[in-house]
Formats: structure tokens, C-alpha cells, sequence
């Protein structure tokens, strides 16, 4: 029987920053604001997996067990300002790191890379 543990550890860092706001008091996201200002958002977490079976990959090759593990942070950060009167900037972007390691006996496997990155602007 095939056992799987999945762990979850997320937290989420918000930093919120605008023109004549005090350092210690951020505004909530809905907030509109005054000419000339900013505001940042910043957001990630890390989600680990980890997995063991009594049969490896590919079961054809590797008749024993085997196990893996899987770190994966996105991540992904928003600007809006209001840099005049009439326009509105909105920029975002997406991205983050991925790292897993697969193994059996006599069959081993590992990755580490950036994920996909997004990024989008709006002007309005």
C-alpha cells in the first residue's frame, strides 16, 4: 500500500504602501487612494510533498520501492498606482522555484527550476 504525506506550510506577506500613510499603519487592499499614490502586494508560500510506495517508477524497471520529495514556492507581487488625476497603473507579476527528487533502487531523479513568470500591465 502506497503512503503519501502532504505538508502545507503557507504564509501569506502582504506590504501595503502608500503616499501619507504611516509606516506602522497599512490601509486594506480596497482602499482607494489619493493621487500620487502606490500600493505593493506581495504574496508566497512554500507547499513540501513527500511520498513512498511499495513499487518504484517505472514498475516494469524498478520492482522495489521508492520515494520522492517536491518543494514549491510561487510567488507573485502587484503594484497599482495613481500616478496623475486620470491614470491608473496596474502591474503583476507571476512566478516562482520548484525542486523534487524522485528515487529507487539503481533509478534516480532530481529537478530544480523557476516556474512559469507572468507578467501584465494595465494603463487606465
Amino acid at each position: 500500500m502506497a503512503r503519501r504525506q502532504t505538508l502545507v506550510l503557507a504564509g501569506v506577506v502582504a506590504a501595503v504602501a502608500s503616499a501619507g500613510q504611516a509606516a506602522d499603519m497599512a490601509p486594506p487592499l480596497s482602499v482607494a487612494m489619493a493621487s500620487g499614490g502606490w500600493a505593493a502586494t506581495f504574496a508566497s508560500e512554500a507547499r513540501w510533498f513527500s511520498w513512498s510506495g511499495t513499487r518504484g517508477t517505472p514498475t516494469t524497471v524498478a520492482a522495489n520501492g521508492g520515494a520522492g520529495t517536491q518543494l514549491y514556492v510561487p510567488a507573485a507581487l502587484q503594484l497599482v498606482g495613481l500616478p496623475g488625476d486620470d491614470l491608473k497603473v496596474e502591474l503583476l507579476a507571476r512566478g516562482g522555484w520548484v525542486t523534487a527528487r524522485q528515487s529507487t533502487v539503481g533509478l534516480a531523479g532530481e529537478v530544480a527550476t523557476p516556474t512559469d513568470t507572468v507578467a501584465s500591465g494595465t494603463f487606465t
